[in-house]
């Protein structure tokens, strides 16, 4: 979203604060969503040339 940490800080506080908890769910670890991070940061996975064919894989999963 391009907070710097100062902000991003700030904003969860505050919000904590007027919640009167955690703005948001605290979970474990996801290993679906740890994979995906790992194929990203390692470049690998699907690639698509154009939205059309990303939505068209996203259609026959």
């Amino acid at each position: 979203m391009g907070l710097d940490w100062s902000v991003e800080l700030n904003t969860v506080l505050r919000q904590a604060l007027t919640d009167n908890g955690m703005p948001f769910r605290v979970t474990g670890k996801n290993q679906l969503s740890a994979e995906a991070r790992r194929q990203a940061e390692a470049h690998e996975g699907a690639t698509f040339s154009s939205v059309d064919d990303l939505m068209r894989n996203l259609q026959n999963v």
